[in-house]
């Protein structure tokens, strides 16, 4: 299923930025000039980065390793990456239920349970 990405992110922005979801958008624009930029963001109801600032522009990019558009990043508030996969996330869940999309912890996906050599179970406080 293709999702929309600016109207689901709108919807997402309307019921989720109050203070206890915490959700904030920032556009950062990959248009070939200002005036495409400014007829684009318009249409937005959040905050951007100003399009005269390329150098910062490029540094996310670089950052955050954008190779196409568009490209949702979520970061948690303290900037550190929760997924650079942002689209993935809300094909999956477009009403934002289990925003903000925390992947699981490692020892959450892998279980309690494993197998030895010889075939018993091992707890994962034997390991």
């Amino acid at each position: 299923m293709q999702v929309l990405y600016p109207r689901t992110c709108k919807d997402l922005h309307a019921t989720h930025r109050d203070a206890e979801k915490g959700l904030e958008i920032v556009f950062v624009s990959s248009d070939n000039d200002e005036s495409g930029f400014t007829e684009y963001y318009n249409t937005m109801p959040w905050k951007a980065l100003p399009y005269a600032d390329r150098e910062r522009k490029g540094a996310l990019s670089k950052k955050f390793k954008v190779s196409g558009i568009p490209t949702l990043v979520i970061l948690d508030s303290s900037g550190s990456i929760i997924t650079k996969d942002g689209r993935t996330q809300i094909d999956g869940d477009p009403e934002g239920a289990n925003f903000p999309w925390v992947p699981p912890e490692v020892k959450d996906v892998l279980g309690t349970e494993f197998m030895s050599k010889d075939g018993k179970t091992v707890s994962l406080a034997d390991l």
